[in-house]
């Protein structure tokens, strides 16, 4: 039997609208270092710790020769990994010549095979009392001066979801649950597909 930490944590929204809920995050969470896995696999099997880094080297390594020509890779048990295309450029015409050269692989997509997921079911949670180590919600004021310090210096004219973590210190989820409500408030413009959607800060919310 497994058990997972949680706290709770209230659902973003405007100052002037009341809370609609909350949503649940792990707490504190923990991460399982590349010489704890070496550990963890040699002790199930017959490799050495050598013939592990050996092996999952090589796996790197086919991995990034298969997702560069747009090959999605299949792991036994464990999921598929597959190429996102990223434009550096607003794409507005069906028909543009120059779409390709502002192309690339900007993200990896991994689908879990449901072995996998199907491990996961005997898990118990437990409402944790310590608090959260991420940082709570930043005020507007500092969220939209840190957006526009990111749209003004940084080499990508898009932002994706990633980025907006690594901008932020929010999780995924948090992360998820901010983004849409910055669009309907007006301060980023949504663009892309809807599975690997980018954000334009709104014209209305750059400084003049």
């Amino acid at each position: 039997m497994s058990l997972i930490s949680f706290d709770l944590r209230e659902i973003p929204h405007a100052k002037d609208q009341k809370s609609t809920g909350y949503y649940p995050v792990i707490a504190n969470p923990r991460k399982l270092t590349p010489q704890q896995l070496y550990e963890k696999i040699e002790s199930r099997c017959t490799l050495t710790q050598t013939d592990v880094k050996a092996v999952l080297n090589a796996l790197a390594g086919i991995m990034a020769e298969s997702l560069s020509a747009g090959v999605r890779v299949e792991l036994p048990e464990i999921g598929s990994f597959s190429p996102a295309l990223r434009s550096d450029a607003p794409i507005t015409h069906n028909d543009e010549k120059q779409t390709a050269r502002h192309l690339r692989v900007g993200d990896i997509n991994f689908r879990p095979k449901k072995e996998l997921v199907d491990r996961l079911q005997d898990v118990q949670f437990h409402r944790t009392r310590q608090p959260l180590r991420t940082g709570s919600a930043l005020s507007d004021e500092e969220l939209l001066m840190r957006l526009r310090d990111y749209f003004s210096t940084s080499r990508e004219p898009l932002l994706s979801r990633r980025d907006f973590q690594a901008l932020t210190g929010y999780s995924r989820t948090f992360a998820n649950q901010v983004l849409p409500d910055l669009v309907d408030r007006g301060i980023l413009r949504k663009i892309g597909q809807r599975n690997n959607p980018y954000y334009l800060l709104a014209e209305n919310s750059v400084e003049s």
